[in-house]
């Protein structure tokens, strides 16, 4: 039995050759490393738990009991949403906030052998929408791309030739949509499958301004991104997630990095339960 296969043979294949046809180059270079790992350390034979739990060796590739460790999270990010001083809404004819939103993303805790850990990182969208009390209408029907797995909104609403203060209502409407949103929520169209609770858990500052999200699993993750303008509202990582290696146990000895960037993020991935 093969337990590596060279890009050529890969790529001979009918099925890869019809999902470069239907998405490219990339996607099969990901699917390429992902199988490459599957055969190597999804195989029982060739799996044996060396002195370092959570280290799996690899016997056609190492007798001497070496091997690819998995990556764990070290430390879990915090990111925040910090609205302007003052934030004013003045209402016309046409308040539309259009796509208006800040990202998060975090890890689920699962065991992921695939490459960039896509089967684990979960993203989720926070938008924000804005109409007339007049409009029949409310523009809550954004286009989700596919890399988003859960979404979240905040809203307001206002009488034309008026002007309003928002932000602390904006920030604890995400507070409460994060902490407490069910998993099967269907929100601005989107059918979420994830409760955004089980990765993250959110807080607003005593006047409301600020919104604090915490990942509830340590990981490196992508940092909190947004489309509001920096005069509206700015968003900061306040705890940059760093991972570990598992079997560094030892709290006063472990090598810390970012398990985002290469060649960190092709490693298999577990949570960090188990560590101290």
């Amino acid at each position: 039995m093969k337990f590596a296969q060279s890009w050529q043979d890969f790529m001979r294949m009918p099925e890869h050759k019809a999902l470069k046809e239907s998405k490219g180059i990339h996607a099969c270079k990901q699917k390429y490393i992902q199988e490459q790992n599957k055969m190597q350390w999804h195989y029982p034979n060739l799996i044996n738990e060396t002195t370092s739990p959570g280290q799996s060796t690899n016997n056609s590739i190492a007798a001497d009991g070496t091997g690819t460790p998995f990556v764990c999270g070290n430390t879990a990010e915090v990111s925040t949403l910090t609205f302007a001083s003052v934030l004013k809404q003045e209402w016309t004819g046409s308040s539309d906030s259009g796509e208006l939103y800040f990202d998060v993303e975090a890890y689920d805790g699962n065991v992921d052998f695939a490459a960039s850990h896509t089967n684990t990182m979960k993203k989720f969208r926070c938008y924000y929408f804005s109409r007339i009390v007049s409009s029949s209408t409310q523009a809550e029907a954004p286009t989700v791309p596919a890399t988003i797995h859960g979404v979240v909104t905040a809203s307001s609403v206002g009488v034309v030739g008026t002007s309003g203060h928002f932000s602390s209502s904006l920030a604890h409407q995400w507070q409460q949509a994060i902490n407490g949103q069910v998993a099967t929520a269907v929100v601005a169209g989107f059918t979420n499958t994830i409760a955004p609770s089980t990765l993250f858990t959110a807080a607003t500052s005593s006047k409301g301004n600020v919104l604090t999200i915490t990942n509830d699993e340590k990981g490196s993750v992508a940092a909190i991104s947004t489309t509001f303008a920096t005069t509206t509202a700015s968003v900061a990582t306040s705890t940059t997630a760093l991972d570990t290696w598992y079997h560094q146990k030892d709290n006063n000895d472990r090598q810390t990095f970012d398990g985002d960037n290469l060649p960190y993020r092709n490693f298999p991935r577990k949570s960090s339960t188990a560590l101290s």
